[in-house]
């Protein structure tokens, strides 16, 4: 006797499955960047600008922060630099910061970060790519000397100090040059220095010496 086994049966489901959207952070495009900058810098000049997308659709908005600043030395320079959060533009908050011939201010490390206003929110430390770290390096720049006056002249101290180029001995006739002596000749009124502030610092003396007549 054959036994015939029996047909199959089959049936069929219709699956749906729904996926949620959940908030992605933002990038940016590569976790390091370098800028060179002249020294000398003004005050609120801009410094670097970043740049990161939100991969959700549509994006999200974006804020912008400094997360840490040091200098050369390693010492915290947060409040030396600011950022706009909307643009992501970093300035640099005084003048004169950036100084080649210094080994603290002549470079200086910035750790940016952009978050979004997602549910919760979530910032590019969290991105595969992580916070975007931007390093400044200060360029040399050619500097005019600096003038000082000094105070060891038989004029003694200015009685108006050096500034804006300008300074003011003040002076009897017959000074004596030392106690009970008389003034000669080539005594020395006062000296002027000029320094240059390159790194290869190089200083330069002028004396001005007095020529004096007894019948003054």
């Amino acid at each position: 006797v054959q036994v015939v086994p029996p047909k199959p049966l089959t049936t069929r489901a219709s699956v749906t499955v729904l996926l949620n959207d959940l908030n992605d952070p933002p990038t940016f495009a590569a976790t390091a960047a370098s800028v060179n900058l002249a020294e000398n810098n003004k005050a609120n000049a801009t410094v670097f600008t970043a740049k990161a997308t939100d991969p959700d659709k549509p994006a999200q908005t974006l804020t912008y922060s400094i997360v840490s600043a040091v200098n050369g030395v390693n010492a915290d320079m947060s409040s030396a630099f600011a950022i706009d959060p909307v643009t992501g533009k970093v300035t640099v908050v005084s003048a004169n910061l950036f100084d080649f011939e210094s080994a603290a201010n002549k470079s200086f490390t910035l750790v940016l970060r952009a978050t979004d206003n997602g549910a919760p929110n979530h910032s590019t430390a969290e991105s595969l790519i992580g916070d975007e770290t931007v390093t400044i390096s200060v360029t040399n720049v050619n500097e005019a000397p600096v003038i000082s006056v000094s105070s060891d002249g038989t004029a003694g101290t200015p009685v108006v100090p050096l500034a804006g180029g300008k300074a003011t001995y003040q002076l009897n006739e017959y000074t004596p040059v030392a106690a009970f002596g008389r003034p000669a000749n080539g005594d020395v009124v006062f000296r002027l220095s000029a320094t240059d502030p390159r790194s290869e610092e190089r200083r330069v003396g002028k004396e001005c010496r007095s020529r004096w007549s007894p019948y003054h």
